[in-house]
Formats: structure tokens, sequence, C-alpha cells
């Protein structure tokens, strides 16, 4: 976390749960958490910090999309502020958070009543109503 305060001061952090992979096949289970921060960076430059992250801890992304894999580290903007942007790379609020338990529970953690821009519902009405079935559990790992 300590790399994130570089370019972000982090105001709240959910539990970590441990979630099956989603989209495809593997071995491995994940671990999953949310943090909310402050940043004056615009979202393309903060996405740009974390995808040097990413990097940092092993993530190297291809510019060809050849679906979901294992992958050591995966940083996702969520939510910024207010604002709904849709580019080539970066579509915010994250296009597939609505159908993601693993996504859902631990911002239902940090933000129950958040009501994501383009949604009516607020992230607990969205994790009870989602229909992703899949087993999380919380973790004792803190972030």
């Amino acid at each position: 976390m300590d790399i994130i305060s570089s370019f972000a001061t982090i105001r709240a952090r959910s539990a970590v749960y441990e979630t099956p992979p989603w989209g495809f096949d593997s071995d491995q289970a994940f671990l999953n958490a949310v943090i909310q921060i402050n940043s004056n960076l615009p979202p393309e430059k903060l996405l740009e910090q974390l995808f040097t992250v990413e990097k940092k801890f092993g993530r190297f992304r291809s510019r060809e999309k050849h679906g979901y894999s294992d992958r050591p580290l995966d940083l996702d903007i969520l939510i910024y502020g207010n604002r709904v942007i849709t580019q080539k790379n970066l579509n915010i609020p994250h296009p597939r958070m609505m159908e993601r338990k693993f996504v859902l529970a631990p911002l239902r953690d940090i933000a129950p009543n958040l009501v994501p821009p383009g949604e009516v519902k607020n992230t607990s009405q969205l994790l009870s109503a989602v229909e992703d079935q899949s087993s999380i559990a919380k973790t004792d790992y803190k972030l």
C-alpha cells in the first residue's frame, strides 16, 4: 500500500476476500479488495500509475486481449467521483463491476450507500441483486 500512497491518499480499505477465478478456469484462488483514494491525478494518469504498480509486482499487460488469466496483481479504477468515462482503454464506472460479487462485496465494506454513476441502487442493494453466485470468503489478510 505504500507504493499507492506515493501518488494518492488512502481513505478506506475493505476486507480482503478469497474468491474463485471469474471468467476462466484456474487452480488458483484470487484475493480481492477495494480501497478508496483521493488523488489529484486525472483518471488517465491515475490508470498509468496503477499499471506501473502492477508492473513492479510482475504483471505485464499484453496489448492484445486474450481473455482472463492468472496474474500477480490486477488494479482497476471502479469509480472516479461522479464521472462517466468511455474511452478505448478506460471505462468508468468499471463496466463489469455490477456483475461481480468479488467487486461488490469489498466495495460495500467501504461504501454501502454509494450509488455508482448511472445506477439507481446503492452497493448494498447491487450486491444483494447480483446474479454471480460465486462463493467468496472474508480472510484475515490486511491491506
